[in-house]
């Protein structure tokens, strides 16, 4: 994914928005994610992004959304890229 790709699905999902900044870290919390791999900006990032799965799986709580955000790790590596401009 190169980063025209990344700032286009960046500017996508702040349309789209469902979860918050607070809510990422509040559900990585409950889920005791390990922030030292990802942090809330990568989490919160995915999570909105992964509702995608949403409607096949008739799921779009934070838990769920955060739980694939985390397994879809390599999603959130690309991202990284947008916080350290």
């Amino acid at each position: 994914m190169n980063v025209e790709n990344i700032l286009r699905l960046y500017k996508s999902l702040k349309k789209e928005e469902k979860f918050s900044i607070e809510d990422a870290r509040k559900t990585g919390d409950k889920l005791d994610v390990d922030w030292s791999k990802i942090n809330q900006h990568q989490l919160h990032m995915g999570m909105n992004h992964e509702l995608e799965h949403a409607e096949s799986l008739g799921k779009s709580d934070a838990e769920t959304m955060a739980k694939i955000a985390v397994d879809h790790q390599s999603v959130l590596e690309h991202a990284t890229d947008l916080f350290k401009e």
